[in-house]
């Protein structure tokens, strides 16, 4: 599948099975709330692609209903300062589509990126790297460098969670 490995810390099993599970079925709630984006990196010329997001907490915001379920995974992080943590939901295009490159944020801080399903949708690092989407998988990275996502096509969705944090 083109999947690499990465020196990056990728930690699979992240939380213990009753923390995810608790976490995945409100995400995949009917009643959870996602909001459309238009266009996955902001850009307007993405014309193809776009997504669904949920702020879970940011910087100068309230924080969601849904903060208490990702506690766990802060905890892990050792209980970082958030600049944001954003859920993302990814839907099946009918074909294998790569998003624009992006940064998080233009300043150098740290990131996380939890996924909650498993599915055939790789997150891409700069230096081409594909980290494959495992449920209750956690990577860690450098979200001011370069990377994109990518849309499922053997799953109906590809859902995760964007920590970006000092």
């Amino acid at each position: 599948t083109g999947v690499q490995t990465c020196a990056l810390p990728i930690l699979d099993n992240f939380l213990d099975d009753n923390d995810f599970q608790a976490l995945k079925n409100t995400l995949e709630s009917d009643l959870f709330p996602w909001y459309f984006q238009k266009n996955v990196a902001g850009l307007e010329n993405e014309t193809e692609t776009f997504y669904f997001y949920h702020y879970i907490a940011q910087s100068n915001l309230s924080p969601s209903f849904c903060y208490d379920l990702i506690r766990p995974i802060l905890s892990k992080l050792g209980n970082p300062w958030i600049l944001r943590i954003k859920a993302n939901l990814y839907t099946n295009l009918g074909k294998c589509i790569e998003d624009a490159k992006h940064i998080d944020y233009p300043v150098s801080h740290k990131g996380a990126l939890f996924f909650i399903n498993s599915n055939d949708a790789p997150t891409i690092l700069k230096d081409g790297t594909k980290i494959e989407a495992v449920e209750n998988r956690l990577l860690k990275f450098d979200p001011s460098l370069i990377h994109n996502t990518t849309h499922p096509t053997n799953a109906k969705i590809r859902m995760t969670i964007n920590f970006n944090y000092i």
